[in-house]
Parts: structure tokens; sequence; C-alpha cells
């Protein structure tokens, strides 16, 4: 019986570390131009490979991420160009920030609650700027 109940609750303990904890966090006037702090969050990300093919306007951002893969067999690393992931400001609905084992990420999500990009700020600052730009572009 002691380990059911031992297994129940490191079961529990580990989902709840691998979850990730939404921020609250009220938008405020960007501190920069709104579409040049898009353009460089985007080009920063915290992730392995950089995005590619970044592009803004008054009315959307665009961006492609590129997959490496590695093969087992030789020493050769190919990257896949993904097609590009276009985000229109009118179509957002919520923009989201969340925390997970020190990493950032903002969640952007169109009308209906449908996730459409999920962007990787290097910090704390970048992921509060981000959500401020977008909440700044996406009203009229």
């Amino acid at each position: 019986m002691n380990y059911l109940k031992v297994l129940v609750l490191s079961t529990a303990l580990a989902l709840t570390a691998c979850a990730s904890t939404l921020v609250p966090y009220v938008p405020q006037t960007p501190r920069e131009a709104p579409e040049k702090a898009v353009e460089r969050i985007l080009h920063e990300q915290a992730t392995d490979a950089p995005v590619e093919r970044v592009s803004v306007s008054k009315a959307f951002f665009e961006y492609a991420e590129p997959t490496t893969t590695e093969r087992r067999l030789m020493v050769l690393r190919d990257t896949i160009q993904h097609p590009v992931q276009r985000v229109y400001y009118r179509s957002i609905e919520n923009v989201r920030m969340y925390l997970k084992r020190g990493a950032w990420s903002v969640v952007i999500e169109a009308k209906g609650g449908r996730e459409v990009a999920t962007v990787s700020p290097a910090s704390e600052a970048d992921a509060k700027l981000l959500v401020d730009a977008l909440e700044a572009l996406r009203k009229p």
C-alpha cells in the first residue's frame, strides 16, 4: 500500500515539474518600435537553430524555423526548411508568457484559443517586450 502512495506522489510531482507556469503580465507601451522589437526577438530566440527569413510588416509577422537532423552513420547535418509561419496581428486574441525551468516562452493564440505560434525569447525582458509589441500591433 505504501508503495502505491509513493508511486502516485512521485508521478504527480514529476508531472508538475514538467509543466510550464503562466506568468501574469499586464502589457505596457513598448520601449522600442514594435515592428523592430518583434523582428529582433524572433531572430534572437533561445533555440538550437536560428530562425530564418523573418519578415515584419504593419499587418503581420512571418518566419521559418529550420530543423537540423543528424545521420548516425555519417557525420553529416542536414537542414530542412519549414514552411513560413505567418501570424496576422488582427487574428491574435491572446498573448501569454510562460516560464519553465528558467526558459521563457510566449504563446500566441488566435481567436477561438488556437495556438498559432510559440516564441522562445532569450530573457524575461524580451518576453515582456514581445508581449508589449504584439499588443501594440494588434490594436487598430
